[in-house]
Order: structure tokens, then C-alpha cells, then sequence
């Protein structure tokens, strides 16, 4: 059954919109034209049209493109063709045809050769086809024959590559399903050449390239629609064919007079699509307006309506007049709006609704672009909108976005609405809480549903959040829960997948009972303590070594993880600093006021070891701190104590009266001032302090500009005192062309302005210190170092530390920045 409808045209008429004020323009409104046309609606997509005759013709037709200004018809060879689409990408919904006359004529020796003609300049490419025909145009491939395929004749079966235009060959052209005879002679065959108006003959598809010739002999198609062959030395007429896409059609339209040709209407996408679309039914009237952009085309366009019982979606296709209305817009007003490129007319206009229209359910506004009798229709992907706006209920569907299952759209298959919902999960390490979030829309309506997070192990055995503690893979997930289209209630899950991996054990983890000791030649011995955030570690979790804790200087203490939810070691270090002599002094002498008050009980000759036991753990100390007298003064002590004390007697009671002498202070460690050059081992520093409680230098000079490696170290020792080194001083090593390793010590506070500009060489450097920032990484620092050079820093100051270094030149693409 064919729907008939008169359709009201329109154009948008255009004129050049000149404002000197910023407020909207509003210019010409829309023209509607009187002009009229008769379109008869078979259907939407393929609708009414027909399959041949299984072996005996009588085609369906189908005009498309225009070849020198003539419209072309086909012959609808398959409304459902699967034989040239079953494979991959495809499409696998297409509409064969074969045209129905011969267009033009061509050598079989040419190089271009039959295929690449037809998908060239000799047809796809001459304008034959506009943009949005030529994209509905599939392309099509067939590996071997199909199972409806005549005979042929002698010739083999001829592939057919991935292409868009291509001929049929012998074993097609017997195919019965298509309407031909399965043997040589078939009347049905004959085709005309479409300039003259004559028989003409027609070559057929030959070999895998579509130019390989049998024994230099061709097949065709002749003037009595025979297949046979002859010599490849004449020109042979070209018929082509192809499979539409029927996605890519909206309608098919009647071509008046007659009862088997069609016109297509095509989806251009291309095509401005109306919005913002509203519906108010009044009686048998249906009241709308809409949105539609301006455009700079001055091309005629028109609306209609489509009702529906069932939802659209492309390739769809419906034959039965009760299945569907096509409605034409009476446009009532235009006006435009806005100003530059944001113009728009604001339309409104009216639908007569069917006598059923309570039967459809579904109502989509449609632009249309208008042909002539034979010239395919244009219209846009139709736009849904409620011709019964309060009867409106969601029917929603829920996808994926991406490759991940982390995140879903859950959108109504009718209107416009839709709604995004994620979670993200991130790693962590053992001991830090669980980081898992859950992003969804405010108005996210009630009708959709979002479980709190689930979580799971790796079997998929589920956990509640307290339980997730151990080392491992786990996934946290959502439920989203809503109501398709028949009303049943269907949910998504979204989830995201994490780790909970080992944690390294790191510096701001240990802290220490005592940061400094005054040397007294005992060994040191701080208290340690691990605390991972509120989680303080058995001493059982950690092993703690010390090393060099006995003498003046750094001592480091090594603390190393043994649990299993922990790895790596530590090192965190405090100071053993000299004295100065009165400090020391007093300390001794403590021990022997101890010695001589104490112990009176003691025979001379025990005191007298005593006084030797000191005197030597006095030698041992003034070696340590270069207080060479400090023994000299002891013994005048004692000799002092030994002529000054008296005893007084009182019964059982004795009473002993000690006289203290003044002490004098020597401190033969020389201090340099500030500003004061030094050098160890070959490297220049600059004292930057000469405070007791912090003495520091910083580097300025390599020892040596040939050397391929430099460290510039914790510390250092000049003259008896220890010397932290906290500063690279600017242009330390600008332009050296010999550094290739460099190692920045713990101490280092900054790092000058062009420190290693142009080290091309320096391609490994190793950072410890923990103490840089943006201000005290000078500009340019590492900038031209070597192109893959490789920067090494603290673990847990890589985030930090990559943005400065790449401010500071670390910035080349094979230039990595690494914990590791």
C-alpha cells in the first residue's frame, strides 16, 4: 500500500547581516513558497519495492545519480543482499543493483583496467553521484561464489576486492534469485546503451583484478543478452553496479506514472538538523515549533513529520501505510536570531494528526531537501520529538564508554536525555585508605538507581571495605538500575579494578628519639620508630643497623623492612658533634668529682688507677676533638682537689668542703669565616655558615673539567670541623663537555642557575636529597643536558621533582625522570 501526500516547500532565504551593535540581529524571516509537489511515500527505507521474479525478470527500478545530465536507472536485483557484504566491517544490510543500460565504453588494455575505471574518474569520481549518494554507496567484497549463483559458462568464478562500483560476471548473471536465467541466452539480459538508445553489449567481471583475460579473450553480454566472449581488441560497454547502504535510506518514494520505478530519499548527514523541538496536540491539530540554523546554502528545504508505531532506527524499514504516517509542516512563522556564525530561525508551524494517531507512539521531525521526479530526496537522521508531551516515559539504555566497563551512559532511546555515571578506583599502598569514588549527575532522576560501592576480590568473592587490607588486585563496582523500553527493570554494572601493593619504607617514616649527640667516644644509639600514617610497625616489621655512630660527624642509621606489606630500606641520620673544651672539661671532670667524693672508701692505689683510667679516656678525646692541654688541666684539678679539701669530723658523720676553681677555655679547632674559599679533595667550596650548631659550604668548583663524573657529597672536612654541603653554586659546570655522571648529596638545599647547562655528555644523575623546590632549582639548571639523559630522585619526591626539573630543562622526549 502507497501513502500519498502533499508537501509544502520552503526555502531560507539569505541576506549578508551587517550590525554594528552587539545585540541579536534579527533578519529576514523564512519565505514559504506557494510551490507544491507530489510525493508518493511507499514506505520508509526499501518499503514497497519489490524482489524480480525468481529467473524471469520483471524488475523493480530505481533511479540514483545522474550521468551526462541523465537520471540512471537500476535494476533491483536484491532489497536484502548478503552475498558481497558477509565479510568484517562491511555492511551487511544493503540493496544490489545492477544498472539498467550501458553508460560508456572502454579498451580492455587500458591500464587503469575495468574496476579501478569504474571507481575513478570513469564513474564514482565524474559527478555522477552527489556527496551524500556516493556515502550511501556500500562497499562491497566477495571471496567466493554464492550459494544462489548459476552456472556461468566456461570462465571461473571472478573475486571482487573491496570496492565500491563494480560489474557482475557470467555466474551472477545466471543467478535466478537476481531475475536472470541460470543458462547462456536470456532476453532479460539485453541492455541499451543510454546516449543512443541501441542494443549495446556488456562486459562482465573477469578475474581477481577484474582486467585478467581468459585466453585474451573477454566475457560480455551481447546485443541478443547471450554470454559468450570474443578477441580482447575492441572496446566493450561498461553497465555498473552496486549495493546501497540501507541505513542511508529514509524513504522510497513512487515515481509518478508509473508502478515499479522508485526515487530514494537518502540521510545526508551533512544536513542541519532542527532542535529544541516542542508539541502541543490541539484537536486534530498538532501545534509545533522548532530550532533550525541559519545556513549560507540558498537551497529549498521542507518539514514533515513521521509517526510511528515502533522506535526509528536506521535500516529500518516498514511497508504498511498503518504502520506509519508521513505528515507535511504548514510553517506559520520564522524568525531569526542571534548574530556571527549563531543565527537561527525560530519556526512554528502545524501538522493535521491522523485519525489514528493514538496508535504511534513515537514522533520525529524531518528537513527535507526536494529533487525532481527522478533525482534522489536529502534529509537529515530524524529528530524525536513528544507529540504527546505529557504521556512521555523514559525508556532508557545503558552503554559503555571506550574500551573500559568504569563508566556508562544511560540515555532515553527517545529523547534527548542522558546521563553519564563513573567510578574510579586508585591504587594504593599497603596501610593508606581506600580511594574510591563514585561520579554521578545531581539531577540524575530518581527512576535510575546507583548501588554503593561493591567490592570484590580477585576470585570476585565479595568484601566489605574494612576487610581490604592485605596486599592484592581487588575491583570496586556499581550497580546502576533503570526501565527499558518495555517497562523491565534492567542494570549496568560499572567497575574499576585496583592494587593495594607493597609499601616502600621511606625517610618520613622513621623518626628518631635523638636528632644530635655530644661526642664523648660512647657509641650512639637513637630509638627508632615506623609509623606508616596511624600504623605504628612492631619492632619486629624493621631490622635497624648503625654505622659510623661512635666518632664526631653523620651517623646513619639503616633501617630495613622484613614484614611482607613493606619493602626497601631507610636510612636516617643524626649528628655526633665536637664540644667545645669547657663542655668537655666539665664532663670529665664530672667523672672525676664522681671518682674522688664517691669513692673514699677506695685505696690511694685504686684512685690512683682511677686518675690513670681517666687521664687516658682524656688522651682518646683530645685526639678525637684536637684539645691537646685538656690532660694538663686535669691533672692540675686533681692536684687542686687533692691540697684543698679538708675533713671535718662529727661523730660518725665526715663532712668533705670543696673549693672549685675558675677553667679556662682553649679551642684550638680552627673556623673559617664566611665567604672563605676551601678545598677537599680536589673540589673548591665556600663557607656559607661558621655557626657551631651548623657549619656549611657549598660546591664550586670540580676538581678537575675533564672528569666523567662528579659527586658532590653529604659533607665534608676541613680543618677539624665538619662541613655540610648544602648548595651547587650557579654555572658550577656550564659547558663541561667531559660529565657524564653526577650525584647531588643528601644535603643539597640548591642548585644554582645554569649548574649543568650544556653537559651534552651528562646522561645519568642521580638526585638524594630531598630538600630542593621549585625556588631553589635555578633557571636552566639541566637545560641541553644529554638528550636521553636519565635523572634519578627519591621516590617519594618523583611527582614533585619531574615538574621542577622539567622547568629547570628536563623536558626532551627521551629525557626520563625516574625512582628507579
Amino acid at each position: 500500500m502507497k501513502y500519498i501526500a502533499n508537501k509544502r516547500t520552503f526555502s531560507l532565504t539569505l541576506a549578508m547581516i551587517i550590525s554594528i551593535s552587539i545585540l541579536p540581529v534579527f533578519n529576514k524571516s523564512l519565505t514559504v513558497y506557494a510551490k507544491t509537489s507530489n510525493k508518493t511515500i511507499t514506505g520508509l527505507g526499501t518499503g514497497a519495492i519489490e524482489n524480480p521474479v525468481k529467473g524471469g525478470g520483471e524488475w523493480n527500478y530505481v533511479y540514483y545519480g545522474q550521468y551526462e545530465n541523465k537520471s540512471v536507472k537500476y535494476r533491483v536485483l536484491d532489497t536484502d543482499c548478503t552475498d558481497f557484504s558477509d565479510y568484517g566491517k562491511i555492511s551487511k544490510n544493503t540493496m544490489l543493483l545492477d544498472c539498467d543500460s550501458v553508460l560508456y565504453h572502454l579498451m580492455p588494455g587500458t591500464s587503469a583496467g575495468l574496476i579501478e575505471d569504474l571507481n575513478d574518474q570513469g564513474f564514482l569520481d565524474a559527478d555522477v553521484f552527489t556527496g551524500a549518494e556516493k556515502d550511501a554507496i556500500a562497499f562491497s567484497r566477495k571471496e567466493r561464489r554464492s550459494s544462489s549463483d548459476g552456472e556461468g559458462v566456461d570462465g571461473g568464478f571472478a573475486q571482487l576486492k573491496e570496492t565500491k562500483i563494480f560489474v557482475l560476471d557470467p555466474k551472477e548473471v545466471t543467478n535466478t534469485s537476481y531475475g536472470y536465467k541460470n543458462q547462456a541466452e536470456d532476453f532479460n539480459r539485453i541492455k541499451k546503451n543510454i546516449t543512443t538508445g541501441r542494443k549495446d553489449d556488456w562486459w562482465l567481471r573477469l578475474g581477481k583484478e577484474g582486467t585478467k583475460l581468459l585466453n585474451k579473450r573477454l566475457y560480455r553480454v551481447d546485443s541478443l543478452g547471450i554470454i559468450g566472449s570474443r578477441s580482447a581488441n575492441e572496446s566493450e560497454g561498461v553497465s555498473p553496479a552496486f549495493n546501497l547502504k540501507k541505513e542511508s535510506i529514509l524513504f522510497s518514494s513512487l515515481v509518478a506514472g508509473t508502478d515499479n520505478e522508485y526515487k530514494l530519499t537518502v540521510i545526508d548527514r551533512a544536513m542541519q538538523t532542527p532542535s529544541d523541538i516542542r508539541g502541543h496536540v490541539d484537536g486534530d491539530t498538532e501545534e509545533i515549533s522548532f530550532k533550525f540554523p541559519h545556513t549560507e546554502d540558498d537551497d529549498e528545504v521542507s518539514f514533515s513529520v513521521i509517526l510511528l508505531k515502533k522506535r526509528y532506527e536506521e535500516g529500518l524499514t516498514i511497508s504498511n501505510a498503518s504502520d506509519f504516517a508521513y505528515i507535511p509542516v504548514d510553517v506559520a512563522s520564522s524568525k531569526q536570531s542571534g548574530n556571527g556564525k549563531d543565527i537561527n530561525n525560530y519556526v512554528t508551524g502545524t501538522f493535521n494528526l491522523p485519525e489514528n494517531y493514538n496508535d504511534f507512539k513515537f514522533a520525529y521531525l524531518v528537513c527535507e531537501k526536494i529533487g525532481g521526479d527522478t533525482e534522489t530526496d536529502y534529509a537529515n537522521t530524524p529528530k524525536y520529538f513528544e507529540f504527546k508531551a505529557d504521556e512521555h516515559t523514559h525508556s532508557w539504555e545503558a552503554e559503555y564508554l571506550g574500551a573500559g566497563d568504569d563508566n556508562a551512559t544511560i540515555k532515553c532511546l527517545d529523547c534527548s536525555e542522558s546521563y553519564t555515571i563513573s567510578i574510579t578506583a586508585v591504587n594504593r599502598d599497603y596501610g593508606e585508605a581506600l580511594k574510591v569514588d563514585i561520579q554521578k549527575p545531581e539531577n540524575l532522576p530518581e527512576e535510575i538507581e546507583v548501588s554503593d560501592v561493591i567490592y570484590r576480590d580477585r576470585e570476585g568473592n565479595e568484601l566489605n571495605e574494612t576487610d581490604i587490607h592485605e596486599i592484592g588486585e581487588y575491583t570496586a563496582a556499581a550497580v546502576i538500575k533503570y526501565k527499558d523500553e518495555d517497562g523491565k527493570e534492567q542494570q549496568k554494572e560499572i567497575a574499576n579494578n585496583f592494587k593495594i601493593t607493597k609499601k616502600e619504607l621511606l625517610p618520613t617514616m622513621v623518626t628518631l628519639s635523638e636528632d644530635s649527640y655530644i661526642y664523648d667516644g660512647e657509641e650512639k644509639t637513637p630509638e627508632v620508630t615506623v609509623k606508616n600514617d596511624d600504623i605504628v610497625l612492631d619492632k619486629d616489621d624493621y631490622t635497624v643497623e648503625y654505622k659510623d655512630n661512635v666518632d664526631p660527624g653523620i651517623a646513619d642509621v639503616i633501617v630495613t623492612a622484613v614484614n611482607p606489606n613493606y619493602f626497601g630500606k631507610t636510612v636516617k641520620t643524626f649528628r655526633i658533634k665536637k664540644s667545645s673544651v669547657s663542655d668537655k672539661e666539665k664532663e670529665i671532670s664530672d667523672k672525676i668529682d664522681d671518682k674522688l667524693h664517691n669513692d673514699d672508701d677506695k685505696s690511694s692505689d685504686d684512685k690512683k688507677n682511677d686518675k690513670d683510667d681517666a687521664e687516658k679516656k682524656a688522651e682518646d678525646i683530645a685526639d678525637k676533638t684536637g684539645v691537646s692541654d685538656i690532660i694538663d688541666r686535669i691533672e692540675e684539678k686533681y692536684k687542686k682537689e687533692d691540697s684543698k679539701s679538708a675533713e671535718v669530723s662529727s661523730g660518725n658523720a665526715v663532712v668533705t668542703e670543696e673549693v672549685s676553681q675558675p677553667v679556662v677555655v682553649v679551642n684550638t679547632a680552627y673556623r673559617h669565616n664566611i665567604g672563605d674559599k676551601v678545598i677537599c679533595q680536589g673540589n673548591t667550596y665556600e663557607v656559607t655558615s661558621n655557626d657551631d650548631t651548623d657549619l656549611t659550604v657549598k660546591f664550586l668548583k670540580a676538581r678537575s673539567a675533564s672528569s666523567g663524573s662528579i659527586t658532590i657529597p653529604l659533607s665534608i672536612v676541613i680543618d677539624g670541623n665538619e662541613y655540610r654541603v648544602t648548595e651547587i653554586t650557579e654555572n658550577a659546570f656550564n659547558g663541561n663537555k667531559s660529565l657524564k655522571t653526577a650525584v647531588i648529596g643528601e644535603n643539597v638545599e640548591k642548585i644554582g642557575q645554569n649548574a649543568f647547562y650544556g653537559c651534552k655528555k651528562l646522561k645519568n644523575v642521580k638526585i638524594k636529597t630531598p630538600f630542593l623546590s621549585k625556588k631553589t632549582v635555578g633557571k636552566n639548571a639541566f637545560k641541553k643536558i644529554n638528550k636521553k639523559a636519565k635523572v634519578q630522585v627519591p621516590k617519594s619526591k618523583l611527582k614533585a621533582y619531574k615538574k621542577i626539573l622539567k622547568a629547570s630543562g628536563v623536558s626532551g622526549k627521551s629525557q626520563k625522570v625516574t625512582n628507579k
